[in-house]
């Protein structure tokens, strides 16, 4: 299924159903090793070494949760490395304008090449604003849940148009996919 190989973003501010899109989408693609990287989780990892130990060892959901940037990156790198066509690897930033706020030469690398390595992406926040241009620019799929912020918006309108007047009266779990078929 190509979004096991893909990169995809949700978009959404909060309450507007960010965190239940994802998980329909993961379960829907039957991943079956997956980094989630989660500032704000309260159990899990907290440096790559350890993310990609468990992994290996055969956890199915491995969690993130060091609020570092730094050390966010690094689990990608980390688990893009690990990721191989016999055992994928997908990884879940969640919060990711915290550290995707600016793109490098190896990032770019993951992105573009990711799906050779049987390597999936899925980018979750509120502030697609907030997200390097060109990071936001690998997703094949983007999700535009409730926005209301002008420069939130704004970036949304470059996507998909006129329709993006219409994300703040969203409800939540409603949102509009682009493109709209795969």
């Amino acid at each position: 299924m190509p979004f096991a190989t893909d990169v995809t973003a949700i978009w959404g501010g909060r309450g507007s159903g960010k965190t239940t899109l994802a998980r329909q989408l993961v379960a829907k693609a039957k991943i079956k090793r997956a980094v989630i990287i989660d500032p704000m989780a309260e159990d899990g990892y907290t440096t790559p070494g350890q993310v990609v130990n468990a992994i290996e060892a055969g956890e199915a959901r491995v969690i993130m949760r060091n609020p570092a940037k730094k050390a966010q990156i690094d689990t990608i790198f980390a688990a893009f490395l690990a990721s191989r066509k016999d055992r994928p690897v997908f990884i879940v930033c969640d919060e990711a304008p915290a550290y995707l706020d600016k793109n490098s030469d190896a990032l770019s690398k993951i992105i573009f090449q990711g799906r050779h390595r049987a390597f999936g992406m899925l980018i979750i926040g509120q502030r697609p604003n907030a997200v390097s241009a060109q990071i936001r620019s690998q997703a094949a799929v983007t999700y535009w849940l409730r926005l209301s912020d002008h420069l939130d918006v704004s970036v949304a309108a470059q996507a998909i148009g006129p329709k993006a007047r219409t994300l703040s009266t969203l409800a939540p779990g409603e949102f509009i996919r682009h493109p709209e078929k795969d």
